[in-house]
């Protein structure tokens, strides 16, 4: 906790999880105390006694019988309207003395009583919904309060906050009680949690939780074959060769032959030219020119209740902390990494580099037949000696690299070559 900036203070303007106030500690109640049947009324500014109440019964009976502010009614359900149609259809069809008034008033009744089945309707799921189109050619479509997006709909984010009704998607815990729409809309698509993969969705065993795909540091790729939903895939370089020349000869064809040279003298090309290789050059990734931003998701509806707004802000903040709890133990030696054999890819006197995010670990046995040493650099230009090979029996060698630093080996016979990453 010590580690984490701001973390006791901010738990210790926690309130209990169980408290009480009374009304003398209430800053805008003009009363301590009341007698049985009392409410609180605002009156004047300030909140002094009322003389009548309602129990949480009688507003519910009151509740249920309203009707809801949109709502439908056929011809039949309005007293008297279809009787009052009809009356004028005969009256003016006995006027005009013509039945084309009385068809023509019918069909303007049928589709009056249409277009009020069809301007919104409650799904079977208790979905609300809108008719944009027409009688003949309705488009019904969901109504929200969050700007018509439906909650799961990602995008990109170019603020440092997500847009109302969003958050990030970086790895956080998703609960059933906080985001429950997200909740049922993703759990059919999540996975056990020992085998999720960085983009996918997560089952949190035993909870009503999911744990949010983790797309830091990730370009997105449309779904191919042979891979699934969620799958990362680290970089590479499609695989190629390039031909080996001096002075315009192929080292492939010109291996042990002779050739000119370019004063007129004639060397032989040694045979160990066909493996020879380029040095190492580049950064420690393959990537494209690019900007970086979040991934948000559509999560709930605009709150417009402040003790809602209230509590959504503090899970936010619980879960910035559990972020940050993830990536201090993630930064951690040794933590979820795994020991690899690379004395096949090390040499004597070549200097590597360590292109992880975390310190990795570097062990080294040898044997003695000049001086060699273990060094490290955080330039590549001035070393410390952290290790030595100095007698005829096998020395062993170990030290951390940091990320982004240097380590070679400068002598000796290598026995084995491991590191941790």
């Amino acid at each position: 906790m010590a580690k984490i900036n701001g973390l006791a203070e901010a738990l210790e303007l926690l309130a209990a999880k169980d408290h009480s106030h009374t009304l003398d500690e209430l800053a805008d109640v003009e009363v301590e105390g009341a007698s049985d049947g009392k409410i609180l009324q605002k009156i004047a500014g300030k909140w002094g006694l009322g003389d009548r109440g309602y129990t949480a019964s009688e507003i519910n009976n009151i509740v249920a019988g309203l009707a809801a502010s949109d709502h439908q009614h056929t011809i039949t359900d309005v007293t008297g309207l279809s009787a009052q149609l009809a009356n004028i259809a005969t009256e003016l069809a006995g006027k005009a003395g013509s039945a084309a008034v009385s068809q023509a008033l019918s069909e303007k009744a049928a589709k009056s009583e249409a277009l009020l089945l069809t301007k919104a309707r409650v799904t079977d799921d208790g979905r609300f919904e809108i008719n944009k189109g027409t009688v003949e050619s309705p488009n019904w479509v969901e109504y929200r309060s969050g700007g018509g997006l439906p909650v799961g709909h990602v995008s990109w984010c170019f603020f440092s906050r997500p847009l109302p009704g969003h958050i990030f998607l970086e790895n956080q815990i998703i609960s059933k009680a906080m985001y429950p729409e997200l909740y049922a809309w993703a759990l059919p698509d999540a996975v056990p949690a020992a085998t999720r993969k960085a983009g996918q969705w997560a089952k949190i065993d035993g909870k009503d939780e999911l744990r949010a795909p983790d797309t830091e540091g990730y370009f997105l790729r449309s779904l191919e074959a042979g891979r699934e939903i969620g799958s990362a895939q680290e970089d590479a370089f499609k695989q190629h060769s390039h031909a080996q020349k001096v002075n315009g000869y192929d080292y492939d064809t010109h291996s042990t032959a002779s050739h000119p040279h370019a004063s007129g003298t004639t060397y032989s090309m040694p045979a160990r030219w066909s493996t020879a290789r380029t040095s190492e050059e580049g950064a420690d990734e393959t990537r494209p020119r690019n900007l970086a931003y979040k991934l948000q998701i559509k999560a709930f509806d605009i709150i417009s209740d402040p003790a809602l707004v209230q509590a959504a802000s503090v899970v936010s903040k619980v879960d910035e902390l559990i972020a940050e709890v993830s990536a201090l133990k993630a930064s951690q030696s040794g933590i979820g990494q795994q020991w690899h054999d690379v004395k096949a890819q090390r040499s004597v006197g070549t200097v590597y580099s360590n292109p992880t995010m975390r310190p990795m670990g570097v062990y080294v046995s040898g044997i003695k037949t000049s001086w060699g040493h273990l060094e490290v650099s955080d330039n590549g230009t001035n070393w410390i000696i952290v290790g030595e090979i100095s007698g005829a029996y096998q020395a062993q060698m170990f030290t951390e690299v940091p990320p982004n630093h240097f380590y070679r080996v400068t002598g000796g016979i290598i026995n084995y070559w491991a590191e941790r990453r």
